[in-house]
């Protein structure tokens, strides 16, 4: 009888302890979102683009102001990376697609951080690319400057804008980060 006891206590325990990890280990993950940001991951996962405006998008960007870039991995090869000089083909790519309604912005950098990229489009709001597309295409070797301007073509998913290409047309460089159907390139790797 005490030996039931013991043991049991002992799952008991294990289980606690099982339970406890989980939290404490979700807790760090989301130590450092807002908790806007909060919400919106628990609803959309990893593919984090979301336009914002006004008073969200500053409060969500201050957090990462500081942060420099840091010298990430590059493809061992041009074949790898879905970075390339624009041409007229590359551009074409999401137009024949109908899953999709495939919608271009083109706005202004204002601020480049590892974890971020924040535009002011031309008609004033604020577009943030973060997450899992953001790192893609730094893994890919993109990068842009504050005041560079950019052509973003994606699509709207429950509210969300999804970006599937980022053109810099200030340095000709072009990454696509879905494919026509708007399937995620990183998902493939």
């Amino acid at each position: 009888m005490i030996k039931k006891i013991v043991l049991w206590t002992l799952f008991a325990a294990f289980v606690g302890l099982i339970v406890f990890g989980a939290i404490n280990r979700t807790n760090a993950k989301l130590e450092d979102q807002s908790p806007e940001e909060r919400q919106s991951s628990q609803s959309q996962g990893e593919d984090g683009n979301r336009g914002q405006s006004g008073k969200e998008a500053n409060e969500s960007t201050t957090d990462h102001e500081g942060e420099l870039l840091e010298n990430l991995p590059t493809p061992s090869s041009t074949e790898e990376a879905a970075i390339t000089i624009a041409s007229a083909e590359s551009l074409e790519a999401f137009v024949g697609d109908s899953a999709h309604e495939w919608v271009t912005l083109t706005g202004a950098v204002v601020s480049v951080t590892t974890k971020t990229l924040t535009l002011t489009l031309n008609d004033g709001q604020t577009l943030l690319i973060e997450r899992r597309p953001w790192r893609f295409a730094q893994e890919n070797g993109f990068t842009t400057a504050p005041g560079n301007q950019l052509e973003i073509i994606g699509f709207y998913e429950d509210g969300l804008f999804q970006a599937a290409q980022i053109h810099d047309l200030t340095a000709d460089l072009l990454v696509r980060l879905r494919d026509e159907t708007g399937h995620p390139l990183w998902a493939s790797e």
